[in-house]
């Protein structure tokens, strides 16, 4: 026969007085002010940074004939839109249903 435990009990709901309990942040802020973090001596480390900065500044030189485009048709997308939006059917509807994808299609042809 298995023994059954009683159900645990719950903790009452009266209010709580928060003169005792510890600000969120004062212990992180005291930890941080203890612990400081020393700068590397080993010369190494800084070269090393060094060849990664150069490295990443030459692959953004060499990506810049990709990355440069998009970025401008981004931000021309973004200048634009409201202008597309106000052409597109309010301003000229004909000159709209012409322009429409529907009309490019090889059977009109």
């Amino acid at each position: 026969m298995m023994a059954t435990s009683p159900p645990p009990q719950r903790p009452s709901i009266a209010p709580v007085s928060d003169d005792h309990l510890p600000e969120p942040h004062e212990a992180a802020t005291e930890a941080a002010d203890e612990t400081e973090m020393p700068l590397p001596s080993d010369p190494q480390t800084f070269f090393l940074g060094g060849l990664f900065a150069l490295g990443f500044l030459a692959a953004l030189y060499v990506a810049s004939s990709i990355i440069l485009p998009v970025a401008l048709a981004f931000i021309l997308n973004l200048l634009l839109q409201p202008a597309v939006h106000l052409w597109d059917g309010r301003m000229y509807p004909a000159l709209s249903e012409r322009s429409s994808p529907s009309c490019w299609s090889l059977e009109r042809l």
